[in-house]
């Protein structure tokens, strides 16, 4: 267990002999790319971290880079005025073997030309020996996949089920479901779903319910149509309220997910899905409700100005009727160019109301809330 994350979830830092907390802060577990796109006035060094990826000590022992870079932790100051910033990234070695590695990046200079002075391999973890799990929050419209023991996090951003306003007589619903103690089984994913052909034989991931029921609710490829996926590429996603029920990814994103559930330790990933992402308990590995959603924040911007929803086919005034597409029997949906109203989700309690008032980000949404 490392000490510094450890203490740092009771509102303090541990800080060594050699160094003390930087006044720096970056955003943890997302894609060092997606950062430079994003939020690159907010980590000033992210670029020249970026640039230094090509230098041979990130590669040293005959490794190359799978994905991005992530930053593992916050950044500390050395006494030589250096600023050090954990992170990992899936690696392979010359025979295809995957591994978590671990770095120490110290990057230094004038406040105009910072540079990385130094690249430490802190450790090699290989996947197979790895035990992740799966946490979603449907409101965050994201997911941490991690490793608790060996502190290694993953933050992919999501498109999640769009609304249900109380059409099909369930109230009104998020049509994801929630899931406590599910799965996804290695053995049941598909590796390339061309049927229907907006999957792009790409991975489909189901889900696994606690009961051992597999599940229509999986981890799939945003849906594009053919002109969409040519103008905006595998990349796009529109991280918001958008599907029948399915949690949709960016490619990159999706394959680094693939990777995991294939080739770690475990054939039976967990997966939890919850309206927020919970802090997480670092004694346990299990996240904590009553600690409050997390505060980590995916790059990838939100889309908050629109959402999908079923579709009422009812004359005004009259009881909602839905409609099934009758290609694919799925149930035909709208967008509607405004805010989600999330207020009266019908299997809120109170206190989840209370944290929807509080969730940052959000506060257009629920300003009305007393």
């Amino acid at each position: 267990m490392n000490l510094h994350r450890t203490l740092s979830i009771f509102g303090f830092m541990f800080l060594s002999t050699t160094t003390f907390a930087a006044t720096t802060t970056v955003p943890l577990w997302a894609g060092l790319d997606d950062i430079i796109k994003y939020s690159t006035p907010a980590v000033r060094d992210a670029k020249p971290i970026q640039i230094a990826t090509t230098d041979s000590r990130f590669t040293v022992g005959g490794m190359k880079f799978v994905y991005s870079l992530t930053f593992s932790g916050q950044p500390t100051s050395a006494f030589s005025g250096a600023i050090n910033y954990p992170a990992v990234a899936m690696m392979s070695d010359a025979q295809g073997t995957l591994y978590y590695r671990k770095f120490n990046i110290a990057v230094g200079g004038t406040a105009k030309n910072r540079v990385v002075q130094d690249i430490e391999v802190v450790q090699d973890i290989p996947l197979s020996a790895m035990h992740f799990r799966i946490d979603v929050g449907l409101l965050e419209r994201m997911a941490v996949v991690e490793d608790a023991v060996n502190e290694v996090s993953l933050l992919f951003p999501l498109g999640v089920g769009g609304l249900d306003e109380n059409l099909t007589g369930h109230g009104r619903r998020i049509l994801t479901p929630r899931y406590q103690n599910a799965w996804i089984d290695r053995t049941k994913v598909i590796a390339k779903l061309g049927k229907p052909d907006y999957y792009r034989h790409e991975p489909y991931m189901a889900i696994i319910n606690s009961k051992g029921t597999p599940t229509p609710v999986a981890f799939h490829i945003t849906i594009l149509n053919d002109d969409g996926w040519q103008r905006l590429g595998p990349n796009f996603l529109a991280r918001g309220f958008e599907s029948h029920a399915c949690m949709r990814m960016r490619q990159k994103d999706l394959h680094q997910l693939f990777a995991i559930v294939k080739g770690s330790a475990d054939v039976k990933i967990p997966v939890n899905v919850d309206f927020h992402l919970n802090k997480l308990d670092m004694m346990t590995g299990a996240r904590i409700a009553t600690q409050g959603i997390e505060t980590e924040e995916a790059q990838y911007p939100r889309e908050d100005d629109s959402y999908m929803r079923l579709k009422n086919f009812a004359p005004p005034g009259q009881p909602p009727i839905t409609q099934r597409d009758p290609d694919e029997h799925l149930m035909v949906m709208e967008r509607v160019n405004a805010a989600p109203d999330l207020r009266k989700l019908s299997d809120f309690d109170a206190s989840e109301t209370m944290d929807l008032k509080e969730f940052e980000g959000l506060s257009n949404i629920f300003s009305e809330l007393q």
